[in-house]
Formats: C-alpha cells, structure tokens, sequence
C-alpha cells in the first residue's frame, strides 16, 4: 500500500500468491523499485520499506531475491561448490575402492582441504603471476594441470575418471557418466533451469549475469524447505535461446506446483505471455513513470 520509492506515486499493488506474476513497463518505469526496493527490502528488515504497509508476507517461509550480480570473485568457489553438490561428489568418491586403499576420507575430496588441495596452486587450479604493466595474469597449474586436487587424490578413480576428470566436464555430459541416485537429481534439476553447458569446476567469477542468476535458482530450489517460498526474478530471460525460456517456464510452472509464487521483471514477450498475471508500471520513465497502469 502507497508504494512512494523513487519515482513511484503512491501506488498500491495487489500480488496474487500461488501464482506467476510478470512487472512489465519500459525502463525507468519503477519496476525494480517495486520488486527490490520495496517487496524484498521490506521482508529483508521486516517492516515497510518504500511504502506505507505490507500485508501477507507472513505466508512465506522465505523470499528470495534471485538478480543478475556475481556470485564471488573467490576463484576457489565453483558451480559444484555454490550448489553444494560438490558434498554428494566427495561422498561418492570416498566410497571408491581406490579411496578405501589409500585411507582417504570425504573430507579429503575437498580442493580446500589440506589433504586434498595441490600444494603448489592451494586447489585454486590456476597460479597468479603478476605483470609489470598490465592486469594480473593466471596460468595453468602445471603441476594438477588445472584438476586443484593433489596426486593422491587424482589416483583415486571412478569408472576410470578421477575428481579432477570430473570438475572438466559439463553438466550434461556428468549426467550422462553418473549413476548416483542424488547426484543426477541436482545435476538434472541444473540442465533444466540452463546451466547444462556450464562445467562442474567453473569459477564462479567466469559465469555471466544470466548464468549466474540461473545458478542462484538452481542453488535456491535444492535447499529444502517446509513452507512456501516467493521468487522474485529481474528479467530472467536474459541470456536465454527461445527454447531455454520455454524449459524456465517449465521450472516456473514446478515452483507454482509445490506452492511457491513467482514474480518477475521482463521484457521479453513470450516469457511475459506466460505469466498469469501482468502488471504493467508507466505509462513514461522517471518522472513520467511509477504509475500503474
């Protein structure tokens, strides 16, 4: 009620729950002062933030703001890392005969950890070397050859792959080559919402504002919650080939079924159509803008 931050005029917005709401306008319109600044800063402190009231936030366990900033500059944090999947690897891999041999333990199938890491790269899989007039430059380990893990860890195998085989391969070639049951949920459940191209080991810093977006969903939808959860995206299609859009929807439309509610900011027409609900903010931007129209 009475939405007044930035350019919005005092506004009040009704958001259906249980459903896929789309924030359409041009730029400058007041959509992300109405999703941001007021919808998810206002659950954030909990209490109105840009507006006079909120009512019916209370019916969500969490909410959860899924934009386009990076994910970490840390060049140790990786898809499998960001996702936690990189526990269910470990975990696969100390069950491992070779594992067993050696007396290795999950713990030490960690590139963080003292027993796991290569001694000369720290597990990062790549050296700094600084440049006189120009940006940092990073190589290649040659001693791990870009695997992060130690020679003792990369002896261990798994169908003739060690772990640092695997942090090279792409999401949907690891669905492929595995047959854990938890494993290939989480990877599947990463093809579906458009990472399936990414590689397992890929430094968060690589990933592109979509990509990393898309990641911070499929991070999100792995964690287990009891209540309803409220999705905010900012244009979610950006990135996206026509047909991984239609392959969000379906993950948007699986969010809704379990109970969840959706609500985006976009441009783009197809994804927009989709969407039970449109609400479009204008008619101008700035001054001319922050009305719904």
């Amino acid at each position: 009620k009475g939405a007044f931050a930035n350019n919005l005029k005092n506004i009040s917005v009704d958001f259906a729950a249980g459903v896929i709401t789309a924030i359409t306008g041009i730029s400058g319109s007041g959509k992300s002062s109405l999703m941001k600044t007021v919808i998810f800063n206002s659950w954030n402190q909990q209490r109105a933030i840009g507006c006079i009231s909120t009512y019916g936030m209370d019916q969500f366990e969490k909410v959860l703001l899924i934009d386009q900033t990076a994910l970490s500059q840390n060049r140790i944090s990786t898809l499998l890392s960001y996702t936690d999947i990189l526990d269910d690897l470990k975990k696969v891999f100390a069950n491992t005969s070779d594992a067993k041999a050696a007396g290795l333990k999950r713990a030490d199938f960690s590139y963080q950890s003292k027993n796991g890491k290569c001694s000369t790269c720290s597990g990062h899989g790549q050296i700094k070397t600084s440049m006189d007039f120009m940006s940092d430059l990073w190589l290649v380990c040659d001693r791990c050859r870009g695997m992060r893990y130690n020679e003792t860890i990369l002896a261990c195998n798994l169908k003739g792959k060690s772990i640092g085989d695997i942090l090279k391969m792409t999401v949907k070639e690891a669905i492929s080559f595995f047959e854990d049951k938890m494993l290939l949920k989480k990877l599947t459940l990463l093809d579906r919402v458009g990472v399936g191209h990414l590689l397992l080991g890929q430094p968060g810093n690589t990933l592109s504002g979509g990509e990393a977006q898309r990641l911070k969903l499929a991070a999100a939808m792995l964690k287990k919650r009891k209540g309803a959860t409220l999705y905010l995206f900012d244009e979610p299609s950006m990135g996206l080939h026509y047909f991984d859009i239609l392959k969000l929807m379906e993950v948007f439309e699986g969010l809704i079924a379990d109970g969840d509610t959706v609500i985006f900011i976009e441009h783009d027409k197809g994804l927009i159509e989709a969407a039970d609900v449109v609400l479009r903010l204008g008619p101008g931007s700035g001054d001319a803008g922050g009305e719904l129209v």
